[in-house]
């Protein structure tokens, strides 16, 4: 692949693009909630976020990246809301207590460094709900396909090994039909 060609991707499937614009809505809501903010906040937090789940649906995978990032946009605030909130309420617990061969400000650095790493991951897979409900449905399918016999009902019998191309100085002969040029005979 030469520098100016662009990457292709399989395109998504309905259903996890579907999976995804749920995750979006139901990830922002929630987390705003969990956050403890007012009902207004919510309201229209879920609101925008219903929008882009809308928007990732209605464009069927294209601008994938762009509406991961909107996805994940969205969720930021109220994902580090919660993280703060965790961290400030397992500190106040008396099992747990400074950090032993840390001072008071590398130790607050630490703890905004993980809120930082948890808020990102929380973010990133909102983002990209999309492409994980497209592996982990591959990942079924080949599971299905490795439990089921060939053969009976529901299992798919068809190969997917590539059948040889042959070749000749004009044309291309491949799956059994000629496209151009004189009768196979030569396999690749």
């Amino acid at each position: 692949m030469h520098a100016g060609a662009a990457r292709t991707r399989p395109p998504a499937s309905p259903p996890a693009l579907v999976g995804a614009a749920v995750v979006t809505v139901v990830a922002a809501i929630g987390l705003d909630i969990a956050a403890g903010r007012g009902l207004r906040h919510v309201v229209l937090l879920g609101l925008v976020a219903l929008v882009v789940a809308v928007v990732r649906v209605r464009l069927m995978g294209r601008h994938r990246g762009l509406v991961g990032v909107l996805s994940g946009a969205i969720v930021l605030q109220p994902a580090f809301a919660v993280v703060a909130q965790l961290s400030r309420a397992s500190a106040r617990d008396e099992a747990v207590g400074p950090v032993p061969g840390l001072d008071r400000m590398e130790a607050g650095l630490l703890t905004l460094a993980v809120h930082l790493v948890l808020t990102v991951l929380i973010a990133w897979a909102v983002g990209n709900s999309d492409r994980l409900f497209g592996l982990l449905g591959r990942w079924i399918r080949r599971l299905v396909r490795a439990v089921s016999p060939v053969g009976e009902a529901g299992a798919c019998a068809i190969s997917r090994r590539p059948r040889p191309v042959v070749v000749h100085a004009v044309g291309c002969w491949a799956g059994g039909v000629a496209e151009r040029g004189p009768p196979r005979t030569a396999t690749v």
